[in-house]
């Protein structure tokens, strides 16, 4: 499995790939944008293209949907309903249990998660051959100096990110 990943290590919360170029992944909120008023959709439409349009450096967004699991909820809501004595609170709470298990059914609830994945490409070793017969290292060997300052100009740009998907109304 090891061998099929890309990243070697994950140090200060930066995530260093193994041919020496580094991530940081941010998680971000998200806002319904359906709920907003025309005027307020076309705001945050603008912001976030002036948004786009400022950065000098790619960016990947990714988008994590998965059904939500409520098992251990309705197990928790169940566990409380049998050891209440009040018999009409149990029986709106095994009430509420079967809504819930219905709305489940019915809705097909999905959790997402919203990531921002923020690259540095560290620049290539002028020093070392590049014969291609010649066996290169996998992994560059980064000095602790080298991967400070390059975690540094990657931090910049973090910040850059956050400020702008901020400015949205979007926390990171």
């Amino acid at each position: 499995t090891q061998d099929a990943l890309k990243f070697a290590e994950i140090h200060n919360d930066t995530i260093v790939l193994k041919d020496g170029n580094l991530r940081q992944v941010l998680l971000c909120s998200s806002i319904n944008f359906a709920l907003k008023s025309e005027q307020e959709q076309n705001a945050i439409v603008y912001q976030y293209q002036n948004f786009l349009n400022s950065l000098v450096f790619p960016i990947q967004i990714l988008m994590q949907s998965k059904k939500l699991d409520l098992s251990n909820y309705l197990a928790k809501l169940t566990e409380k309903a049998n050891s209440q004595t009040n018999e009409l609170l149990r029986a709106q709470t095994l009430d509420y249990i079967d809504f819930i298990k219905k709305l489940i059914n019915l809705a097909n609830i999905m959790d997402k998660r919203f990531y921002v994945v923020v690259p540095f490409l560290v620049p290539p070793k002028m020093n070392l051959p590049k014969n291609p017969l010649v066996n290169q290292p996998s992994q560059p060997i980064l000095s602790a100096d080298e991967f400070k300052g390059y975690q540094k100009e990657l931090e910049q740009r973090v910040q850059v990110i956050e400020s702008g998907l901020g400015s949205i109304g979007i926390r990171t």
